[in-house]
Protein backbone atom coordinates (compact mmCIF):
# COMPACT_ATOMS: atom_id res chain seq x y z
CA UNK A 1 0.00 0.00 0.00
CA UNK A 2 3.07 2.54 0.49
CA UNK A 3 3.47 2.21 -3.48
CA UNK A 4 -0.15 3.59 -3.94
CA UNK A 5 0.41 6.27 -1.31
CA UNK A 6 3.89 7.88 -3.01
CA UNK A 7 2.17 7.06 -6.50
CA UNK A 8 -0.91 9.62 -5.20
CA UNK A 9 1.52 11.48 -3.99
CA UNK A 10 3.87 12.41 -6.97
CA UNK A 11 0.85 12.83 -8.93
CA UNK A 12 -0.48 15.05 -7.22
CA UNK A 13 2.94 17.05 -6.87
CA UNK A 14 3.44 16.72 -10.43
CA UNK A 15 0.28 19.06 -11.43
CA UNK A 16 1.61 21.93 -8.98
CA UNK A 17 4.63 23.80 -10.25
CA UNK A 18 8.07 24.51 -8.00
CA UNK A 19 8.12 21.56 -6.27
CA UNK A 20 10.14 19.49 -8.38
CA UNK A 21 12.53 18.76 -5.57
CA UNK A 22 10.44 16.75 -3.61
CA UNK A 23 8.60 15.51 -6.83
CA UNK A 24 12.61 13.91 -7.43
CA UNK A 25 12.69 12.64 -3.87
CA UNK A 26 9.07 10.69 -3.90
CA UNK A 27 10.15 9.17 -7.51
CA UNK A 28 13.44 7.88 -5.49
CA UNK A 29 11.37 6.68 -2.62
CA UNK A 30 9.07 4.99 -5.05
CA UNK A 31 11.78 3.05 -6.85
CA UNK A 32 13.21 1.83 -3.69
CA UNK A 33 9.18 0.80 -2.48
CA UNK A 34 9.16 -1.37 -6.11
CA UNK A 35 12.49 -2.71 -5.29
CA UNK A 36 11.61 -3.72 -1.52
CA UNK A 37 8.01 -5.49 -3.05
CA UNK A 38 10.29 -6.98 -5.90
CA UNK A 39 12.79 -8.25 -3.32
CA UNK A 40 10.11 -9.55 -0.90
CA UNK A 41 8.07 -11.70 -3.71
CA UNK A 42 11.83 -12.94 -4.78
CA UNK A 43 11.91 -14.11 -1.27
CA UNK A 44 9.02 -15.07 -0.37
CA UNK A 45 8.64 -17.53 -3.21
CA UNK A 46 12.35 -18.69 -2.48
CA UNK A 47 10.76 -19.75 1.17
CA UNK A 48 7.77 -21.45 -0.47
CA UNK A 49 10.66 -23.47 -2.80
CA UNK A 50 12.53 -24.48 0.09
CA UNK A 51 9.38 -25.34 2.13
CA UNK A 52 8.78 -28.07 -0.77
CA UNK A 53 11.88 -29.19 -0.75
CA UNK A 54 11.47 -29.63 2.98
CA UNK A 55 8.51 -31.28 2.72
CA UNK A 56 9.81 -33.57 -0.20
CA UNK A 57 12.94 -34.37 2.05
CA UNK A 58 10.52 -35.48 5.10
CA UNK A 59 8.83 -37.79 2.17
CA UNK A 60 12.35 -39.33 1.53
CA UNK A 61 13.02 -39.70 5.21
CA UNK A 62 9.62 -41.78 5.61
CA UNK A 63 10.39 -43.81 2.60
CA UNK A 64 13.70 -44.62 3.30
CA UNK A 65 12.40 -45.98 7.29
CA UNK A 66 9.54 -47.93 5.83
CA UNK A 67 12.07 -49.15 3.20
CA UNK A 68 14.68 -49.97 5.83
CA UNK A 69 11.33 -51.96 8.33
CA UNK A 70 10.59 -53.87 4.98
CA UNK A 71 13.92 -54.78 4.18
CA UNK A 72 14.71 -56.31 7.90
CA UNK A 73 11.14 -58.33 7.60
CA UNK A 74 12.39 -59.73 4.47
CA UNK A 75 16.08 -60.84 6.34
CA UNK A 76 14.41 -62.65 9.13
CA UNK A 77 11.56 -64.06 6.49
CA UNK A 78 14.82 -65.26 4.64
CA UNK A 79 16.14 -66.16 7.64
CA UNK A 80 13.54 -68.81 8.63
CA UNK A 81 12.46 -69.84 5.38
CA UNK A 82 15.12 -71.01 2.89
CA UNK A 83 14.40 -69.40 0.14
CA UNK A 84 16.82 -71.57 -1.92
CA UNK A 85 15.00 -75.00 -0.17
CA UNK A 86 11.68 -73.55 -1.04
CA UNK A 87 12.48 -73.17 -4.57
CA UNK A 88 13.51 -76.49 -4.60
CA UNK A 89 10.42 -78.27 -2.98
CA UNK A 90 8.60 -76.17 -5.70
CA UNK A 91 10.62 -77.83 -8.74
CA UNK A 92 10.24 -81.13 -7.11
CA UNK A 93 6.43 -80.55 -6.57
CA UNK A 94 5.50 -79.65 -10.15
CA UNK A 95 7.42 -82.37 -11.47
CA UNK A 96 5.28 -84.91 -9.12
CA UNK A 97 2.50 -83.26 -10.56
CA UNK A 98 3.36 -83.27 -14.19
CA UNK A 99 3.89 -87.11 -13.41
CA UNK A 100 0.70 -87.54 -11.53
CA UNK A 101 -0.94 -85.97 -14.28
CA UNK A 102 0.95 -88.02 -17.36
CA UNK A 103 0.21 -91.55 -15.41
CA UNK A 104 -3.63 -90.11 -15.18
CA UNK A 105 -4.06 -89.73 -18.62
CA UNK A 106 -1.86 -93.25 -19.66
CA UNK A 107 -4.10 -95.53 -17.30
CA UNK A 108 -6.78 -93.44 -16.01
CA UNK A 109 -8.93 -95.48 -19.00
CA UNK A 110 -7.35 -98.71 -19.06
CA UNK A 111 -7.02 -100.04 -15.76
CA UNK A 112 -10.15 -101.20 -13.75
CA UNK A 113 -11.42 -99.02 -10.72
CA UNK A 114 -10.18 -99.89 -7.26
CA UNK A 115 -13.54 -99.84 -5.94
CA UNK A 116 -16.72 -101.26 -7.43
CA UNK A 117 -19.38 -99.05 -8.13
CA UNK A 118 -22.14 -98.71 -5.60
CA UNK A 119 -25.36 -101.07 -5.88
CA UNK A 120 -28.57 -100.06 -4.65
CA UNK A 121 -30.12 -101.95 -1.50
CA UNK A 122 -33.40 -101.53 0.00
CA UNK A 123 -33.58 -98.89 2.53
CA UNK A 124 -35.08 -101.88 5.55
CA UNK A 125 -31.49 -103.30 5.10
CA UNK A 126 -29.15 -102.48 7.89
CA UNK A 127 -26.51 -104.43 6.66
CA UNK A 128 -26.69 -102.42 3.09
CA UNK A 129 -23.75 -100.55 3.38
CA UNK A 130 -21.49 -103.33 4.22
CA UNK A 131 -22.60 -106.36 2.59
CA UNK A 132 -23.37 -106.69 -1.45
CA UNK A 133 -26.76 -107.44 -2.51
CA UNK A 134 -26.50 -110.78 -3.21
CA UNK A 135 -25.21 -111.77 0.48
CA UNK A 136 -28.20 -110.36 1.97
CA UNK A 137 -30.86 -112.42 -0.16
CA UNK A 138 -31.83 -115.30 1.91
Amino acid sequence: MAWNSKFAEIKKLAKTPGNQEALRILAKQLVVVRKQKTRSYTAQSKITGISGQQKAMGANYQLANSMQSATSTMQSMNKIMNPQAVAQNMRNFEKAAAQLNMTDEIGGTHLPPAVPPARHHPPHCLLAPCLPWEYLQI
